[in-house]
């Protein structure tokens, strides 16, 4: 009898053992200050802590509810993500997606994990939200202030750029040698500020999510022997030969044409740039889903170590593109080009030997 007594005890304990370790944990969670849903098999929340209370509602109105039921969340203005497209993608993160609750933007880090079982039926998951709306609002902030301040420096910039011109056309009577390259130079640093304004424009549309695409079907070789006659002046004033190299096959893509041309402008650019009495070869593949298109130059060519900086926002280079661009360009031309491409769905590389060696810009497109 005395054993049987022995054996309750000790089931006794290790149930309230258990129960209490169960309920430190429920605790701890419950006051993370992180959002936390736990899900189970059904994708039904079966907990949820005070951080997902206050924001999300009452904690007896959460339990039971399906996840995509009480989280819309958007990313870039685009449409609802619904969770369970990703649930079963265990350690998967998503960053500054929004949600609106209670008329106020809320802007939220997404991160989900699942805990298995023997039996997958029994799976659960865990959905934690990290509240970064202060960080994203100070971001958006400071993305307006962008956007504003370079709208008002583009109007009075082309004012004194055309202002510029008609002296140096002689509008306003005959100019001295002297005068003449005073008034170059003030024409080329305007010129470089108006690019630089754009470049930012750009950027902090890019980066809003504001750059709207207008996807077409066209032949992307007929596409690029239109473009390239646009830098024939620029291609003599260095010395240089323009090739565009291609098969008489049907290369047909799906992209926009006015951002492909930015594409175009700034890596046929940059090569021409930074390439003397040498070659520039665009150059188009295709294959069964992709289109390939390369920019090759026999140029300055871009070290090892700066191969990694090359589309960063504001890289700076040691010895190669970026180190030159500043004295010409804004540094921003690649980190635009490379989410233009991205934009339309395509992916973009750069290849080269080192410096003096060229380099060979790659981005890859939609076939249709």
């Amino acid at each position: 009898m005395p054993k049987k007594i022995n054996l309750e005890r000790e089931l006794y304990l290790k149930n309230r053992e258990l129960y209490t370790a169960h309920k430190k944990s429920q605790k701890l969670i419950y006051n993370i200050s992180e959002a936390i849903f736990v899900l189970d098999n059904k994708l039904k929340i079966t907990l949820a802590n005070k951080k997902s209370e206050i924001l999300f509602g009452k904690n007896h109105d959460l339990i039971g509810k399906k996840i995509d039921d009480v989280l819309f969340l958007t990313f870039k203005n685009s449409k609802v993500i619904p969770i369970k497209n990703f649930i079963n993608e265990s350690g998967l993160n998503l960053n500054g997606l929004k949600q609106v609750i209670d008329g106020k933007d809320f802007y939220f880090n997404l991160r989900i994990s699942v805990i298995t079982s023997e039996d997958p039926q029994n799976d659960e998951y865990v959905v934690t939200l990290s509240d970064v709306t202060p960080e994203k609002k100070a971001e958006i902030s400071k993305d307006d202030f962008i956007t504003i301040t370079s709208h008002e420096l583009r109007t009075p910039m082309t004012i004194i750029k055309s202002y510029l011109w008609l002296l140096e056309e002689e509008k306003a009577g005959a100019l001295n040698q002297k005068q003449k390259d005073y008034i170059e130079k003030a024409i080329n640093s305007t010129e470089r500020m108006l690019s630089l304004i754009n470049d930012m424009l750009s950027v902090s549309k890019l980066e809003q999510g504001k750059i709207d695409y207008k996807f077409e079907i066209f032949d992307i070789d007929k596409f690029i022997s239109e473009t390239l006659p646009e830098f024939e002046i620029k291609v003599k004033e260095n010395g240089n030969k323009l090739i565009f190299e291609h098969l008489p096959d049907s290369k047909m893509v799906l992209a926009d044409q006015k951002r492909l041309k930015e594409v175009l402008y700034n890596l046929v650019g940059n090569s021409i740039k930074f390439t003397k009495n040498g070659t520039i070869k665009v150059k188009t593949m295709s294959n069964d889903k992709f289109i390939k298109v390369s920019v090759i130059d026999t140029g300055k060519g871009i070290s090892k170590d700066d191969l990694e900086k090359l589309f960063k926002k504001f890289g700076k280079l040691e010895n190669s593109y970026e180190t030159m661009a500043e004295s010409s360009g804004t540094g921003l031309g690649l980190y635009i080009t490379k989410q233009l491409i991205e934009g339309m769905g395509g992916k973009i590389t750069v290849k080269s030997d080192g410096e003096n060696k060229g380099a060979e810009f790659i981005f890859f497109l939609q076939k249709k």
